[in-house]
Order: structure tokens, then sequence, then C-alpha cells
């Protein structure tokens, strides 16, 4: 098992450097597709292969998981790249009949179309409507066929602009005390979950602080870091407060909604 995950971890890794190359030969900008936080992590981990180069990860907002790749030469201005994401809006045609839409619903209905998860980026829900990034090349071919999201007819269309919504997104504020700050501690708090819990998700690699692995439970966070958990979703430590008189530290998360 160890071994297919190693091989599999390497072909991720051979595809980015691919694309790397091309950029440095040609001399041109170049772009992966969207990457999950376990493959921009191998990126993150084998960067010594990509030595002498240009890279920025860009998801289509701040917030995003999902992200792209782009390198580029050194003439190239970071700030007048054009990124290959596009914006869609997936909404029911009407509101009032409608099921409730979830992440799941959104996902399946587009993956459903024959188009791969690798050109789709984060899915945003907001009521009962979504905003996903994907792949300009396919972006059409989702406005002109997807009609149905779970039985619920739905409307997609194109946008130029980010909504509000998805630049100011929905939190849920939690405080609490803690012995220290570790991250299985913190994890722990966030979700809640025991203490062992925490602990085996973070030692069976599924978290991640700003987009990097982390396998030690007693990792040391900083305010503002971001802490996501596969499965559980993502939250930003946002501040440390004071320490009680039984030496318990007050500290302020915002798990993302």
């Amino acid at each position: 098992m160890a071994e297919k995950r190693n091989n599999d971890e390497m072909l991720v890794i051979n595809k980015i450097l691919d694309k790397y190359k091309y950029s440095s030969n040609k001399n041109i900008t170049i772009f992966t597709d969207f990457l999950n936080l376990h493959e921009q992590n191998l990126f993150i981990n084998s960067k010594k292969q990509f030595s002498s180069t240009n890279y920025i990860l860009y998801g289509g907002y701040y917030y995003s998981e999902r992200k792209v790749i782009a390198f580029y030469p050194d003439y190239v201005n970071v700030d007048e790249i054009i990124y290959p994401v596009d914006i869609l809006k997936i909404s029911p045609n009407n509101n009032k009949y409608t099921n409730k839409l979830t992440h799941r619903d959104f996902l399946g209905s587009i993956l459903g179309l024959g188009i791969t998860r690798a050109k789709v980026g984060d899915i945003v829900t907001n009521e009962n409507f979504a905003i996903v990034f994907v792949n300009c090349s396919v972006s059409e071919y989702i406005v002109s066929n997807l009609h149905l999201v779970k039985n619920t007819a739905v409307n997609v269309e194109k946008l130029r602009t980010l909504p509000t919504e998805i630049l100011t997104p929905k939190y849920k504020l939690i405080k609490g005390t803690i012995s220290s700050i570790r991250l299985d501690s913190i994890v722990s708090l966030a979700f809640p979950l025991s203490r062992a819990k925490a602990t085996s998700m973070i030692k069976s690699k599924n978290v991640y602080i700003n987009s990097q692995l982390i396998i030690s439970p007693s990792h040391k966070l900083h305010e503002g870091d971001i802490v996501s958990v596969r499965g559980m979703g993502k939250f930003l430590f946002n501040r440390i407060g004071n320490t009680t008189k039984k030496d318990r530290i007050n500290i302020e998360l915002k798990r993302y909604i």
C-alpha cells in the first residue's frame, strides 16, 4: 500500500516538473491543473527540483484551498498574469421549490458531466447557490450542459467579479482554553474532537497549516495560521488571549462555514 502511495506521489511531482521544464525551455508562462492540499505540499517539499524558477499558487480568491501553480519567466510581471480560471455561479431556477444543495451535490453534478476533478477548484456554497472556480477550458461546457443538481433545475452563469459573500466568508467564532498552543489541542477545540482523535488525524496526514502538511501533534501554531483538516473543514487561528489562574491559555478561532 505504501509503495502505491509513493508511486502516485511521484506521478504528481513528475507532472508538475514537466510543466516547470516546459516553462523554462520555452521561456513562457505555464499553468498546472488545480492541485489539492496534498499535491501542493508535495510540490513545496520538492522545490529543490524546481531551482531557478519563478512560481505562484493561485486559486481564485484569498481563502482558496485548491490552487494552480503558475511557472513564469523573469520578464513577466506577476501582477499581469492571466490565470486560466473562470468563476461560475450555479443557482436554482426556483428557490421556492428547491432542495437544500450541498458542496457534494454541486461537485457530483459537475463531475457527472465527465469533467475531471483536476479541472475544478474550490466550490463555495452560500444558501442555495454555489460559486465554483474551474479551468477556463471547461467553463463554457459546464454553462451549456449543467441543468440539474440533485434533481433541482439550475442556471449556470460566468461571473466577471467575485461576489461579496466570497470575499467575506462566514465563520463560527469559537473560544476556549487550552493547556498549550499545540496543534492537537487546537484541532480538538475547533471541531470538536477528543484529543486522541485529533492526534490520530494529524499523524494520519490529514492536517495542513497554510497548505503545508503537518504530522506533529505538538506543532506550535501562530496567530493568522489557517488550518485545514481533511473531511472536517478549516479554521483561522485568530487570537491568543490571556492566561487563566490555572495556567490555561484563552484562544479564539474562526471556523469557516
